[in-house]
């Protein structure tokens, strides 16, 4: 029952998670999206829809739970390094942070039946600007703009074999988060006071994600050096979102809530597509496709006017020594490659975002079925030109997975 306390200290201690920042394209709408969390996962380049294992735990694709054998904790730490250019500044932030956690175990692994349950980010908010500036009438003073936060999912749902080797998942997402933008004027001349201005925002929505695996179609291709051929499809729904938002403004001597009201947000669905196989026993291949229309996101049916459809593609090499018996550490440790392109969801002054990023990782056993993932990632996205901003930025993502095995009977 170790995993089953850890897991509830963390839903205990852990109310609002917040990962990477410091991009100032997320000013609008809910900010940067997240996709694979785990660090085996951006490994292999934040992939893995039509993947299953019996190590981790999939958060794009439920029906990826039904290959567990044992009851299995995941968490891990991220942090993340950003370097903003324009054409006449630059600037540097860094943070660290909780990626999430998630428990899942099987109850029936004959007929692929898991449950899995979890607290991960969606979304994330951060930025910061400071200018400094001077008035004829008043004087130098400092204007600063602010945003933090971001939006969280709560998943529950099962796993489970159907006919024809076909296997389907489904669970529950309870979103909700809080993102707050500030905007503060110091002013040096004492006959003026400072000015304040806060925007609240705070919100709620309930969806599902709905997936399936096809059945393994290596027997297709009459060769024993080609296992595990699957495809995999899951889509994210979002039924009901609302956003409570309110704006506090004022001076340095007194503020006062200026507006109160409650909002639909229509969060665009999420598609995503894969497909993965296995070469000779040790190299394994995946390969991922996601979309989300953003053109349709709306706050109150109005549209924040600096979105596109988001698509993003993946590809992630994975490599596992064959021998069944491993006899030294290095033949032991699992290598991970991946790849990333991605025309984000921003299009600012007519320029659409795209992105690139390359990642690379590791696993490291530390026990029977029990595992310390690392990856790494470097990228950048944006350009200079027109005005805008170039971010060059680096990822490292620290993982726990852990085994235990409940509800078997032993022999006394």
């Amino acid at each position: 029952m170790r995993l089953l306390k850890s897991f509830l200290l963390m839903a205990l201690i852990t109310v609002t998670l917040y990962a990477d920042g410091g991009s100032l394209y997320t000013r609008k709408g809910i900010g940067d999206l997240y996709f694979a969390l785990n660090a085996r996962r951006l490994g292999l380049g934040g992939g893995g829809v039509a993947l299953s294992s019996l190590t981790d735990i999939s958060t794009l694709n439920p029906a990826g739970w039904y290959s567990l054998k044992h009851t299995r904790f995941e968490t891990g730490f991220y942090y993340n390094g950003l370097d903003l250019q324009n054409s006449k500044a630059s600037a540097i932030y860094s943070q660290a942070s909780l990626s999430g956690f998630s428990l899942a175990f099987p109850i029936d692994t004959a007929k692929g039946i898991s449950l899995a349950a979890g607290l991960i980010p969606y979304s994330n908010v951060m930025y910061e600007v400071v200018k400094e500036s001077t008035d004829p009438l008043i004087g130098k003073y400092t204007s600063s703009y602010e945003g933090n936060g971001g939006l969280n999912k709560v998943f529950f749902g099962l796993s489970s074999k159907l006919p024809l080797g076909f296997v389907m998942g489904a669970a529950f997402e309870y979103y909700y988060g809080k993102i707050e933008y500030n905007a503060n004027i110091r002013i040096d001349n004492v006959d003026y006071k400072d000015g304040i201005f806060k925007n609240l925002n705070n919100f709620q929505g309930r969806g599902i994600n709905v997936g399936i695996l096809s059945p393994d179609l290596s027997k297709l291709f009459d060769t024993q050096d080609i296992s595990n051929f699957r495809f995999g499809l899951s889509v994210n729904k979002v039924f009901s979102m609302k956003r409570d938002s309110s704006e506090v403004s004022g001076n340095s001597d007194s503020t006062f809530v200026s507006s109160s009201m409650n909002q639909n947000v229509n969060l665009p669905f999420r598609l995503n597509a894969g497909v993965t196989a296995k070469l000779f026993n040790r190299y394994l291949i995946v390969a991922d496709y996601f979309y989300q229309p953003f053109e349709d996101f709306t706050i109150n049916n109005i549209k924040p006017g600096i979105y596109q459809n988001l698509k993003r593609f993946s590809v992630g090499f994975e490599y596992t020594n064959p021998k069944l018996q491993k006899e030294t550490f290095w033949e032991n440790v699992v290598l991970r490659l991946g790849l990333s392109y991605e025309e984000s969801q921003y299009k600012i002054n007519s320029t659409s975002l795209t992105k690139v990023e390359l990642y690379t990782g590791f696993s490291i056993p530390i026990g029977q079925g029990n595992t310390v993932d690392v990856a790494f990632s470097m990228g950048k996205r944006g350009t200079t030109d027109n005005n805008l901003i170039k971010e060059n930025y680096y990822n490292l993502s620290v993982g726990f997975s852990l085994g235990e095995i409940w509800f078997l009977k032993t022999d006394r």
